[in-house]
């Protein structure tokens, strides 16, 4: 396990950086169009994906996926999705003010 934990490590943060700046993209752009309020969207992508990473954990948890029993991250998709529609709107709706 000592081994293969840096490894996994090394994997996990390799994903988080880039789907941070695949969020990080998509979110200047939404600002760029006048979709959402100009912000700093380095950290609301890094914070939309630690909402989805403390989901996904908390499923993971729920449902002890570490036992072999197939996993639904169903429950947490929509958690997620109602999360993030309700930042947007209130992004959207604020940027309307200005």
């Amino acid at each position: 396990l000592q081994q293969v934990e840096p490894i996994f490590d090394q994997l996990y943060q390799t994903i988080k950086d880039k789907e941070i700046l695949f969020l990080e993209q998509m979110l200047n752009a939404g600002v760029q169009q006048g979709d959402i309020q100009k912000t700093d969207t380095k950290t609301l992508a890094e914070s939309l994906f630690l909402i989805s990473d403390a989901l996904k954990h908390h499923q993971v948890m729920r449902q002890r996926a570490f036992s072999g029993e197939k996993f639904d991250y169903q429950a947490s998709e929509k958690q997620l999705t109602l999360i993030i529609e309700l930042i947007f709107k209130g992004l959207k709706k604020w940027a309307k003010l200005f």
